[in-house]
């Protein structure tokens, strides 16, 4: 839950507002597991289970946990969260589903594309351009019996590596 609201709409009543958090995708914090990205790009603890992608390699300090189990983070971690948010959301609207994301220093972030052997990385902005150079590369690639490689950090330049597997 984000935010609760209670309102006095007359005399005899009361309204309960609630605004809830929804995952965008699952993160453990150190050895902690079941922690969860909200759209608003805040790392909190849920038990119920979702079918989201993980996000991978990135060290965010279990001592960071508060009591309420929300996870406090600094400037920068902020800062890569909030982009693999917006990254989640330009897969979404681009139809790319993946299994996870994760943080490559000195190149930014990169995913598996869901049931496929095709890794991307797409470096830390311009995302929603990446991604539509990407599908026009998805649909000429060459096999599903090569592994991919496809690197889009680059201004206007992919690299395209594939090894037959």
């Amino acid at each position: 839950m984000k935010q609760i609201h209670i309102l006095k709409t007359s005399s005899d009543s009361l309204t309960v507002a609630t605004q809830r958090l929804v995952p965008v995708a699952s993160i453990n914090i150190g050895k902690h597991s079941g922690y969860y990205i909200s759209e608003d790009a805040s790392i909190y603890p849920s038990s119920d289970s979702y079918d989201l992608p993980e996000v991978k390699d990135i060290q965010i300090n279990s001592s960071d946990i508060e009591e309420d189990g929300y996870v406090f983070l600094t400037e920068d971690e902020y800062f890569l969260i909030s982009n693999i948010v917006k990254l989640l959301k330009d897969l979404k609207s681009h139809n790319i589903d993946i299994d996870y994301i994760k943080y490559i220093k000195h190149r930014g972030l990169a995913f598996n594309i869901k049931s496929s052997q095709v890794d991307v990385i797409v470096g830390t902005t311009l995302f929603n351009e990446k991604l539509t150079k990407l599908e026009k590369i998805l649909k000429n690639k060459s096999s599903s019996s090569t592994t991919t490689l496809v690197e889009l950090d680059y201004t206007n330049k992919a690299f395209i590596t594939e090894k037959s597997l």
